[in-house]
């Protein structure tokens, strides 16, 4: 048996030999991505929370009201359907200024076996200088089979491709 392998079997073993539950469920599948950009943290997180900021990098419409249990409503095709834009139910979970954003988020239009299971996008804004800042993207919250591979395969996709649509506007300065 491979070292990696070996020790992935001992950890798992030994979550569930110690009833450390919480820790296990970290292993459920998930999606990581991040970016660093020239902005600062504070600067970074009102592009994250404020619509027409986002609206210049990522959604074609949004709906923001950054406090906890706020509306945070994305729409990519405002002509679709009611239900169809985007995500268009999303609900602000916390967040904390300049630091981090949780939200509930769905799944695309598309996927309607899986779409009413809302799951979770939480982004923190790291600091690495007083002008630069580590965006960490962390979307939680997939089940179990077929269709929830889709939505995970899509997404491990679609998300690194929004972070760097964000370096880009960053870049540019298109900033409103």
């Amino acid at each position: 048996m491979r070292p990696a392998i070996s020790f992935l079997s001992w950890l798992v073993s030994a979550l569930i030999l110690f009833g450390s539950q919480d820790v296990f469920a970290q292993l459920r599948p998930m999606v990581y991505a991040e970016v660093t950009v020239e902005r600062s943290a504070d600067a970074a997180f009102t592009d994250w929370t404020t619509p027409s900021h986002i609206e210049g990098f990522f959604a074609k419409k949004a709906f923001i009201e950054a406090e906890p249990g706020g509306q945070y409503a994305l729409w990519f095709a405002v002509d679709a359907p009611e239900g169809s834009r985007g995500s268009d139910s999303g609900t602000v979970l916390g967040l904390q200024d300049g630091k981090m954003l949780s939200v509930t988020w769905a799944m695309p239009p598309y996927m309607p076996e899986i779409r009413p299971h809302l799951t979770v996008l939480q982004i923190l804004f790291e600091p690495v200088t007083k002008d630069t800042t580590r965006v960490r993207l962390f979307h939680t919250g997939f089940g179990d089979g077929e269709a929830w591979d889709k939505g995970l395969k899509y997404f491990k996709s679609t998300w690194p491709e929004v972070l760097t649509g964000y370096k880009h506007y960053v870049e540019k300065g298109d900033q409103k």
